[in-house]
Order: structure tokens, then sequence, then C-alpha cells
């Protein structure tokens, strides 16, 4: 591994959403879906669904960028990048299902 610097304000910024802020802001909205139980499709979760958006461009800027790191900063591959852009969405779509069913389900009693 070595100790590069990342020369595009682009592929700073994206590798910042993809590796931390998207992912820390997408637990609160998760967070929040459980707590406030508004139903399906209610305003937290557009606000969910727009922060995994922002993850997704994230990565993209950041690969786009042609500096594109993995989470252990060796160079992304092609293959690595389509896998990300795939199982992200599906990941999130799986909690965002989850934190619904959790959320609105009816207390039992």
């Amino acid at each position: 591994m070595t100790d590069e610097t990342v020369t595009s304000t682009s592929a700073f910024l994206g590798r910042i959403t993809w590796m931390m802020l998207g992912p820390m802001v997408l637990v609160l909205a998760a967070v929040a879906i459980l707590k406030n139980a508004d139903g399906w499709f209610a305003p937290l979760d557009a606000a969910y669904f727009a922060v995994l958006g922002l993850i997704l461009l994230g990565r993209w800027a950041e690969y786009s960028s042609g500096g594109a790191k993995t989470a252990n900063g060796e160079p992304a591959t092609p293959a690595q990048y389509r896998n990300y852009m795939v199982a992200t969405p599906m990941l999130g779509l799986a909690g965002w299902v989850i934190a619904n069913l959790i959320g609105n389900s009816s207390p039992l009693g």
C-alpha cells in the first residue's frame, strides 16, 4: 500500500461520501424510520433513498476520477466497482425494508 494523496476534489468528496458520511447518515435515517413509524413511503423514506443515491454518486465520482481505491486503499478494479454498484442498492433496500417492517409493526397487546 502506498501513501498517495487524492488529487481531485471530486474524488476526495466522493470517497468521503461513500465511505464515511453517507453510511453514517443512512444509519441515522434508518433509526429515524424505526422510531417514527410513519408508514411506508413517508418523507423519511425519501430522505433514506436520497442518501443511498448520494452514496452511489460518491462512489461513481471517485471511480470516474481515475484514482479510485478500495476501503483498504488498494486500487479499485472495474469488477469491484460493478459489485459495489449492485450490492449497495440491494443492501440499502433490504435495510429500508427491515427498518419499516420493525418500525411500522403494531405492538403486541
